[in-house]
């Protein structure tokens, strides 16, 4: 049993990959996470003798609550299968069982993308052009947020990027 739930751990976390691209939050217990953001200050030009005026209050305000969630999935295995499978039953449980974890985790945080505050993204099932990710790193960049970013493409868009960029051999 630790063999298989270690295994599928590690599958879990090698298959992955949204938690890598997203900001991790810790914090213990089930208690909700209270996220908060500082307000933007704006610097003003003055003279040599003036004194700064309206000064911006520097205090968090909330953004956002994030809600811990318990996920789980699990087989049922004798210890005979274990002991006669000839494609070695355990290690594909361990292997079935964190792919389904992953696949939920990755399921649940793509969901969270519609939820951005964003414009002219695409829409699902149409086309994917370069030009849609340069036009949203712009507007980031615009709002002044600070990168690196990372583009999460759909398995089918990257044939629309390998067309677009005039189908190279190599």
């Amino acid at each position: 049993f630790n063999a298989i739930l270690e295994d599928a751990v590690f599958v879990a976390r090698e298959d992955s990959l949204m938690p890598a691209l997203v900001t991790p939050y810790s914090g213990d217990g089930w208690a909700d996470r209270k996220l908060s953001i500082y307000p933007q200050i704006t610097a003003q030009t003055i003279g040599e003798t003036e004194d700064l005026s309206t000064p911006t209050v520097f205090g968090k305000s909330s953004l956002a609550t994030l809600t811990p969630i318990e996920i789980g999935a699990q087989t049922i295995m004798t210890d005979r299968e274990m002991e006669t499978d000839p494609q070695n039953a355990r290690a594909n449980a361990a292997r079935e069982l964190g792919g389904a974890i992953s696949d939920k985790i990755e399921t649940d945080l793509v969901t969270l993308f519609s939820s951005f505050s964003a414009n002219a993204v695409g829409t699902a099932g149409s086309s994917f052009y370069l030009h849609q990710v340069a036009s949203q790193i712009a507007k980031l960049r615009n709002a002044k947020a600070r990168g690196p970013f990372n583009v999460v493409l759909h398995p089918y868009h990257w044939y629309d990027v390998w067309v677009e960029i005039g189908k190279p051999s190599t």
